[in-house]
């Protein structure tokens, strides 16, 4: 998103850098997401607190 703000505002589109910083990126971010979801439920079923429902 960066690369994306500072190119528009130059007035610049450099599809190659944002293309290849995208393949670059995009796995880490989808990785990380992930490991956070998988970690918590992780935590909450150590916990015993996985009940259902939101707010029981």
């Amino acid at each position: 998103m960066t690369v994306r703000m500072v190119t528009r505002l130059v007035g610049k589109e450099p599809a190659r850098l944002m293309a290849m910083t995208y393949w670059a990126v995009e796995p880490f971010l989808v990785c990380s997401i992930t490991a956070a979801y998988v970690s918590r439920r992780r935590a909450r079923c150590r916990a015993g607190a996985a009940t259902v429902g939101r707010h029981n």
